[in-house]
């Protein structure tokens, strides 16, 4: 069973503690959270490293040692030994693997649970659950880069801190994007109670919509998003069909979102911008472009709504389009509009380098 001993303290005496800080008390609680999910994800690496080294040892035993053993029963109870500690390797591997999602689903369970803990004496207790959103979102970003970051080399082998990088990858991203798919889908199912509760809120589905976009760049290389990534090594698992799979679903869902919004407030520049980043990130260049085109007839004083717009035109073969963008960029002396010429070859480059790869 999962322990709620990190927890006891924040809930001894929720009062005093919201008394005290409620943002210190909700910073102790973030880091105890990852603190605790560090050591059940660490757990499980030391068992497999631990039975993975013990069988090598058994293996390379019976090598080195095989002319002693080849004229008695010893080299039978060798074998029998790598095979016994394989068969309940596995065995023990399928079992704690089956128990590793309950593992989280408790930890997240208990995270919610001391959010409520702290929120109890909150005077606006009817907005507790968007509050706990928000601090669940906080604890999603404190996981950012966590499966990176469980083994570090001392001062005197820093050389060795890009390999320790790559193991701890290994070892924990599978671990580190389960748990937060599920604060993801926590979330999301926040909004959508908030939208029973309130169907034509305008609110609470914009904020769908956002749960839903954070949802789907957890399935996208960190690469692809343009995000300053400081390691050196990424999981391909991100380029799988399953992966490409959840990414486009979420997607979907999220677009839904801002069109339930665009016909609520039609118009509205926040809604048409959005739904241009999701078409961006979905590789939708027509209809990124479409998007753009009536931000333009909605701001069409933005000189970077113009920029953007042409370069979409000159990537897509609309040369004529992105020249009369380039025109009036010129025309208002923007420096946007010497930017915006570079991208004139862009569509001739990406097909010439389509012909050769």
């Amino acid at each position: 069973m999962l322990t709620s001993d990190i927890f006891q303290q924040t809930r001894k005496n929720p009062a005093a503690a919201y008394r005290s800080s409620f943002e210190s008390q909700v910073g102790n609680l973030i880091g105890n959270t990852v603190d605790y999910f560090r050591r059940i994800t660490r757990s499980y690496a030391v068992f497999n490293m631990s039975f993975l080294a013990f069988g090598f040892v058994e293996i390379l035993g019976l090598i080195l040692f095989f002319p002693f053993f080849a004229k008695s029963s010893l080299v039978a109870f060798s074998l029998g030994a790598i095979f016994l500690t394989g068969f309940a390797y596995f065995i023990l591997r399928f079992y704690l693997e089956a128990k590793k999602p309950e593992q989280f689903l408790q930890l997240k369970q208990e995270f919610v649970e001391s959010c409520r803990g702290l929120l109890a004496y909150e005077e606006k207790a009817s907005e507790s659950h968007l509050q706990i959103t928000h601090i669940v979102y906080s604890l999603l970003e404190h996981l950012e880069g966590q499966e990176y970051q469980y083994y570090a080399a001392s001062i005197y082998f820093k050389s060795l801190q890009p390999l320790l990088e790559k193991f701890s990858l290994w070892c924990h991203w599978h671990d580190v994007h389960q748990m937060k798919e599920l604060l993801h889908f926590y979330c999301i199912g926040q909004r959508i109670e908030w939208i029973k509760l309130e169907p034509t809120n305008i609110e609470a589905h914009a904020a769908l919509a956002q749960a839903y976009e954070a949802l789907y760049k957890l399935y996208i290389n960190p690469q692809r998003l343009g995000k300053q990534v400081p390691y050196a090594f990424i999981m391909k698992e991100y380029d799988s069909s399953s992966m490409v799979e959840k990414f486009q679903k979420a997607a979907e869902r999220a677009l839904e979102e801002l069109k339930i919004l665009d016909a609520y407030i039609p118009q509205d520049p926040w809604i048409h911008s959005q739904m241009a980043a999701i078409y961006h990130d979905l590789e939708l260049p027509d209809q990124e472009i479409t998007e753009y085109e009536m931000l333009r007839l909605i701001l069409s004083d933005d000189k970077e709504i113009l920029f953007k717009l042409g370069v979409l035109y000159f990537q897509q073969g609309r040369n004529a389009q992105g020249l009369r963008l380039y025109e009036e960029l010129k025309r208002a002396k923007d420096p946007k509009a010497a930017a915006l010429i570079h991208f004139y070859d862009a569509y001739s480059q990406q097909q010439f380098s389509l012909s050769n790869s």
